[in-house]
């Protein structure tokens, strides 16, 4: 019975999921709308952190850049 995300795990064709969703005897819309909205909200995050971690990078690399720029132009002895 597939009534959850992780349920599809075992499969590992499109069509063994199609038919474990064809014998699923209870389909709980309620159950399966909260999974929907649980696995929205994760992805929602995750994207959040990918976005602020890329935004983090390119703060690093011009720090990098700066401080690589000023060491050239003020030498350390």
């Amino acid at each position: 019975m597939v009534s959850y995300w992780a349920d599809v795990l075992p499969y590992t064709t499109t069509e063994q999921v199609a038919e474990a969703l064809l014998r699923s005897r209870t389909f709980d819309l309620g159950r399966v709308s909260d999974q929907l909205r649980q696995v929205a909200g994760i992805v929602r995050r995750k994207y959040r952190l990918v976005r602020w971690g890329f935004w983090l990078l390119l703060l690093a690399l011009i720090a990098t850049l700066a401080s690589v720029s000023l060491n050239t132009v003020i030498p350390m002895t």
